[in-house]
C-alpha cells in the first residue's frame, strides 16, 4: 500500500530526528484514502504529527494530536514510534504547558478516551487531577519525581524544562487571578517553593504581562 510506504518513511524520517521530512511524508499520507479507515494508520500519523509539533515546540498543536489517537487499536498503536503510555504523558504534559482550563476540560479531562490511557500511568493522571483541583504544590511534587525519567526520554528530554516552567507559570497565574493583591509568603508555602524563586518567577510573570501586579515582600 502506498500509505504503508509513507509511514515507513515517517518512522525512518523520525529515527533520523529528520521532522521536515516528517510533515512532508504525512502530507501524502493524509492524502490517501486509505489512510483514513485504519484506526492504527490514524493513529501512526497523529502520533508522528505530534512528535514534528513537539521538536517544533508548538505544544498546543502536539498536545491536540496526542489526545486525538484513537484507542481501539490494540496494544501497539503507534507501533515502534510511541507506546500508549507515551502518548498518555506527551498529550498530559503538553496540554498542560499550552491549554486554557476550558481547553484541558474539553480536550483531556472531559474526553473519555483519554481519560482511559490515563490510567496506564497513575502519575499523570494525579498530575492533571491536582491541577484541575488548584493543589500546586502537589502538582510541583509530582514533576519533580517525574523530571528525572523525562530527561532521559527520547522525544521529551530536550522539552521538559521549558514545559514544566510553563506549567509552573500556567499555575501561579491561575493562583494570583483572583487576587488584587497576594502575600508571596503564603503564595510560596501553597506552592511549597522557597520565596526567592517564587519571586523570580513572578517577577517573569509580571514582566510578561501575565500578572497585573508588583513584588511587596515587605509587608
Amino acid at each position: 500500500r502506498s500509505v504503508d510506504m509513507c509511514l515507513n518513511a515517517i518512522q525512518a524520517s523520525v529515527d533520523m530526528d529528520n521532522y521536515t521530512q516528517v510533515l512532508s511524508y504525512l502530507g501524502k499520507a493524509e492524502m490517501l484514502p486509505d489512510a483514513v479507515d485504519d484506526p492504527l494508520v490514524v493513529a501512526q500519523l497523529r502520533a508522528a504529527s505530534g512528535l514534528a509539533h513537539l521538536d517544533a515546540r508548538k505544544y498546543r498543536l502536539a498536545a491536540l494530536k496526542f489526545v486525538d489517537i484513537p484507542l481501539d487499536v490494540g496494544n501497539e498503536p503507534i507501533a515502534a514510534m510511541l507506546s500508549q503510555e507515551d502518548v498518555a504523558v506527551y498529550g498530559a504534559l503538553c496540554a498542560l504547558a499550552s491549554m486554557t482550563r476550558d481547553e484541558l476540560q474539553q480536550h483531556v479531562t472531559g474526553n473519555a478516551s483519554f481519560c482511559a490511557l490515563l490510567e496506564l500511568y497513575p502519575e499523570i493522571r494525579e498530575l492533571i487531577t491536582n491541577f484541575h483541583a488548584s493543589r500546586y504544590s502537589v502538582c510541583l511534587s509530582i514533576m519533580s519525581k517525574l523530571k528525572p525519567l523525562l530527561e532521559v526520554d527520547l522525544y521529551m528530554r530536550a522539552h521538559v524544562d521549558e514545559i514544566f516552567q510553563q506549567i509552573r507559570f500556567k499555575a501561579l497565574g491561575l493562583y494570583f487571578s483572583p487576587y488584587q493583591s497576594v502575600d508571596v509568603r503564603r503564595m510560596a508555602l501553597a506552592f511549597d517553593m522557597d520565596l526567592a524563586s517564587l519571586e523570580k518567577d513572578v517577577a517573569t510573570l509580571i514582566m510578561n504581562g501575565v500578572i497585573n501586579a508588583r513584588i511587596d515582600s515587605e509587608n
